[in-house]
């Protein structure tokens, strides 16, 4: 199983030096994460994660938990910008989300 705080979780099969997996990305239709298993420097494989991913699990909180009355309101925009700094589980579709909001 593969964790990603930003992309949600993905059940990942075992895979060989080279070998690929692709998944449909979790909150994105059409997009796949790409999950490849390579060999490091010091002879450890792990599997590397390349996603095509837009948006995360806090998006859609973002695209709707604002009242329209409260868009381009300084409080509204301090509040995301504390939720986009928690930058560990913040995907580019929040930064965009978020932007759409605040203009």
């Amino acid at each position: 199983k593969i964790e990603s705080p930003q992309y949600g979780d993905y059940e990942v099969p075992w895979l060989t030096v080279n070998q690929t997996e692709k998944k449909d990305c979790n909150y994105d239709d059409g997009l796949k994460a790409i999950f490849t298993c390579v060999l490091e420097d010091d002879k450890t494989s792990i599997v590397s994660n390349f996603t095509a991913c837009v948006n995360g699990p806090k998006t859609k909180k973002i695209e709707n938990g604002v009242d329209e009355n409260d868009r381009n309101t300084i409080k509204e925009s301090e509040n995301l910008l504390n939720e986009l700094s928690k930058t560990d589980d913040t995907a580019p579709g929040d930064v965009n989300a978020a932007a759409n909001v605040i203009k």
